[in-house]
């Protein structure tokens, strides 16, 4: 919750060009940053597989970490 929506939504919006990983709070869980579907941010999650979104509140109370690669 500390992260800045800005931040949060700078590094999503980037995904597609700059690969993303989302760590969420289940251990050993991660998921694929997609992108900014509308509002929401997009990710795959490789244990159901299939894609889903989340809102940002959702993201940033469900989520621990999303780490990301350099452009």
């Amino acid at each position: 919750k500390k992260t800045p929506v800005s931040k949060i939504t700078s590094t999503v919006s980037a995904a597609g060009r700059i690969p993303a990983v989302a760590a969420s709070g289940a251990m050993w869980h991660g998921f694929t940053v997609l992108g900014m579907k509308g509002s929401k941010i997009e990710l795959y999650d490789p244990m159901t597989p299939g894609k889903k979104t989340v809102s940002m509140e959702d993201f940033r109370n469900d989520f621990s970490a999303i780490l990301y690669g350099s452009p």
